[in-house]
């Protein structure tokens, strides 16, 4: 016989698909809710102690920012035929939030604002020469740019001091940062 205000018996949980809450930066929002309206984005769980990475999509966005934390409530979903998720277990979660392919990264040390716009300066044959760029996203300290070119030395130390036309010298990487380096062609996920 069942009766109301008695102690739960049974807690039913489904384990394939299983389903993963992690909370989501606001900045990341509008990338979340455009991803929703696709196929989801990606998203990648890993357990701890090597316990296998597990490649899932995002199924849910909670409608409220934690005004706390800026953070929202979400879920993702991940085939978990093998059954290594289990409910309760903690996961390191990342999220894809765009990827931009054939991007052009540059470091965002090498960037100058001024009235004109973003430039940088690049290294061709021993002298500065400005470059307006434009930044399509940047994260952390890179930033995807369109305006050069994939293997273009970009000023990166003592940009101040360097006038276009200036003669530079380029340095090694080491012991410390190297006064150019070279752009990279990036065709990688940008995480939050």
């Amino acid at each position: 016989a069942v009766q109301a205000n008695v102690t739960t018996l049974v807690t039913i949980t489904q384990l394939d698909p299983m389903g993963v809450a992690f909370s989501l930066p606001q900045r990341n929002l509008g990338d979340a809710l455009a991803a929703l309206k696709g196929e989801g984005a990606p998203v990648t769980a890993t357990l701890a102690d090597n316990g296998g990475v597990f490649n899932g999509r995002l199924q849910f966005v909670d409608n409220m920012v934690d005004a706390s934390s800026g953070s929202l409530k979400a879920k993702a979903v991940f085939d978990n035929k093998e059954g290594k998720l289990w409910p309760g277990a903690f996961v390191e979660v990342s999220q894809t939030v765009t990827v931009l392919k054939g991007a052009v990264v540059v470091p965002q040390a090498a960037l100058i604002e001024g009235a004109r716009g973003t430039v940088v300066y690049t290294l061709e044959h021993g002298k500065a020469v400005s470059k307006p760029v434009k930044v399509v996203y940047s994260q952390g300290l890179e930033a995807a740019v369109t305006g050069v070119q994939p293997g273009e030395k970009v000023v990166v130390d003592g940009k101040q001091n360097v006038r276009p036309g200036a003669n530079l010298v380029e340095r090694a990487a080491d012991p410390k940062p190297a006064a150019s380096a070279p752009v990279s062609d990036a065709s990688k996920p940008v995480a939050p």
